[in-house]
């Protein structure tokens, strides 16, 4: 219902036998309508959604070698009032971190093989409706492993990945305005007995 804007820069080139390339993102909603869970106090509570998020990513590889490794990170920077939980609270602002490491290599005649690591975090990252209900804090990790198989005469990659998640949320009904901890499945306090998520993938992709 307002306005939402956005801009990047890239940059990429290769000094001798390394490549390397880097970006960089900003963008930012403003909604007079708010947030929350209780809509029709959303704009007089709440005071209208007003948030910006940056993103910073690089990439840099060895090319003789195959080794490479990619980092990113992103921060929010939130202004969006959150009167429900008091006058000039804000929802907390959240960062996100991931790191990939790895090999890429043509070790056999069908294309090159790529073998990776990975580590990510988020911290924060949830919703309005939530900071309503007392939730004050979150951190979701994942680790992977994958590993990709090019076929250069069919034009195609395929693929196979494990990503396992860890999550822990500080939720307190004292500070809940809305729902409750309990109203959302939580425990009261530091409740880090979720169950770790593991996801198994496969796939291709053929380009035409």
């Amino acid at each position: 219902e307002d306005d939402t804007w956005a801009g990047s820069v890239r940059f990429a080139n290769t000094f001798g036998d390394l490549k390397f390339a880097a970006a960089a993102a900003y963008t930012h909603w403003t909604d007079e309508g708010g947030t929350g869970l209780a809509t029709n106090l959303n704009a007089a509570a709440n005071g209208g959604l007003d948030v910006g998020y940056f993103s910073v990513g690089a990439f840099l590889q060895h090319v003789p070698t195959g080794l490479f490794v990619y980092g990113a990170y992103g921060t929010e920077n939130n202004e969006t009032t959150n009167a429900f939980r008091g006058a000039g609270l804000t929802t907390p602002e959240g960062d996100v971190y991931y790191i990939k490491a790895g090999i890429r290599q043509k070790w056999n005649p069908l294309g090159a093989t790529t073998i990776y690591g990975e580590y990510g975090r988020k911290e924060d990252q949830f919703t309005s409706a939530m900071y309503d209900a007392g939730v004050d804090s979150t951190e979701l990790d994942h680790y992977g492993v994958g590993i990709v198989q090019d076929i250069d005469a069919a034009a195609m990659s395929v693929w196979f990945a494990w990503r396992g998640y860890e999550a822990e949320v500080s939720c307190d009904s004292a500070n809940a305005v809305v729902s409750d901890c309990a109203g959302l499945g939580l425990a009261e306090g530091n409740n880090g007995d979720f169950e770790n998520l593991n996801i198994f993938k496969a796939g291709a992709l053929i380009a035409f």
